[in-house]
């Protein structure tokens, strides 16, 4: 009898121990936790914004490409189809004997002059060809007949060049091909070192990429700066991918054969908005049926490319971009607080996806984050302003709210 009345208090004393406890624990666990974090949901820009159309009037004879300095295509004009590429084959040999032999610093190795070498000239001299004189033992530096290569198009030294950085010109085309795959150039191939043959081809498209990737080159990008500084070591280079340069283009290769007729690849420099860098764009124009006719076609893409960059509103003051919505039922609005525009590609779609930094407490027309904006290759950011206010729902929404707030307990220790 006398134990049961102990169990009895022993359990009468452990419910009102829970009854004064039980409204500490759940106003703790209520009270204490931070709130649940705001929402931040993106509401417009989650897509790439469409620019105006190109108008840059591309040749329709022969075929032609224009790219930007990312090698994304902006315009074609006449044949899509593979053409043959003439001494744009030159470029491409530097761009694939750099891949192989890059120069990190100075003139890069030293090539000697071979008894096969000399035959090449002797070769190339007898069909009519532009050559280098060379001498057996004699020694040039990779920069020297990269120069001599690139902007002289001389076709005894790449075959010189293809031998040094691969052993034989048969290991070199294995290597372009190879380099071409790696760059998905899937319409060029190469037969030889020169361009001379008609099977080297391309098509516009990929040959302004090409003419891209060679003026984005550090080392190849430093001789068609550097024309007109003698980089044969004063052994009378002539620099044959120049023309025209009074316009202010800048000639990556240019070329003829009786297969792919006048071929021109070059960068021109587009003007932005004032004070800003101008664009570079790398555009191809081949199977051109004569230099008057080449001529008159850059004057063509001369006069209309600065309509390729047009100003475009990427946002307007005010523009919603995200909300922030809570757990307690309040909501803000996150617009622009500012326009802004860019210069932009015509013809391309530059995304515009909004990076929104939120969170927190937001108070009515206070600047909470920003919004990052990709336009033309660039990151620019907009303050984003609160319409709209967030504030703490106070410790009745807390009491009403275990579940919620349950779940941020364990915020309170870092977790």
């Amino acid at each position: 009898m006398v134990e049961g009345r102990r169990i009895a208090r022993g359990i009468g004393v452990l419910i009102g121990t829970l009854a004064i406890l039980t409204p500490g624990v759940y106003g703790a666990v209520t009270l204490l936790p931070p709130l649940p974090e705001p929402r931040v949901v993106q509401t417009a820009f989650t897509e790439p914004t469409e620019m105006p159309p190109l108008a840059v009037p591309l040749p329709a004879a022969g075929a032609s490409a224009l790219v930007s300095a990312d090698g994304t295509v902006l315009g074609t004009g006449g044949s899509p189809d593979a053409v043959p590429m003439a001494g744009a084959a030159k470029t491409v040999l530097g761009l694939v004997t750099l891949d192989a032999h890059p120069i990190a610093d100075g003139d890069g190795d030293t090539v000697t002059i071979t008894a096969d070498d000399v035959t090449a000239f002797a070769k190339y001299s007898a069909e009519g060809a532009r050559v280098t004189p060379v001498t057996a033992g004699s020694t040039w530096t990779q920069r020297e007949l990269l120069a001599a290569v690139a902007l002289g198009s001389s076709n005894n030294l790449s075959e010189t060049l293809a031998r040094w950085a691969f052993g034989s010109v048969a290991a070199y085309l294995d290597a372009a091909a190879a380099w071409f795959d790696e760059q998905g150039l899937d319409s060029a191939e190469v037969v030889d070192a020169t361009g001379i043959a008609a099977a080297d081809v391309a098509s516009a498209a990929d040959l302004a990429r090409i003419a891209q990737l060679a003026g984005t080159d550090p080392v190849l990008s430093t001789l068609y700066a550097e024309r007109g500084v003698d980089s044969s070591n004063g052994r009378g280079l002539q620099d044959y991918a120049e023309y025209r340069p009074e316009t202010g283009i800048s000639g990556i290769s240019r070329s003829y054969t009786d297969a792919a007729g006048v071929c021109l690849l070059f960068a021109m420099p587009l003007p932005t908005a004032e004070g800003a860098e101008p664009v570079t764009v790398y555009v191809s124009m081949l199977a051109q049926d004569s230099y008057p006719a080449l001529s008159a076609a850059l004057d063509g893409v001369l006069a209309a490319a600065p309509a390729a960059l047009v100003p475009t509103e990427v946002v307007a003051e005010g523009a919603e971009i995200a909300r922030v919505r809570t757990a307690w039922g309040d909501e803000a609005t996150l617009v622009a607080d500012r326009g802004l525009s860019g210069s932009g590609f015509a013809g391309s779609l530059p995304p515009a996806t909004v990076d929104v930094v939120g969170g927190g407490f937001v108070t009515d027309g206070r600047n909470v984050g920003t919004a990052a904006f990709d336009v033309a290759g660039s990151t620019q950011r907009v303050a984003l302003r609160a319409e709209g206010s967030i504030r703490d729902p106070g410790p009745g929404w807390r009491l009403t709210h275990p579940v919620e707030m349950s779940a941020r307990v364990g915020a309170l220790f870092g977790g």
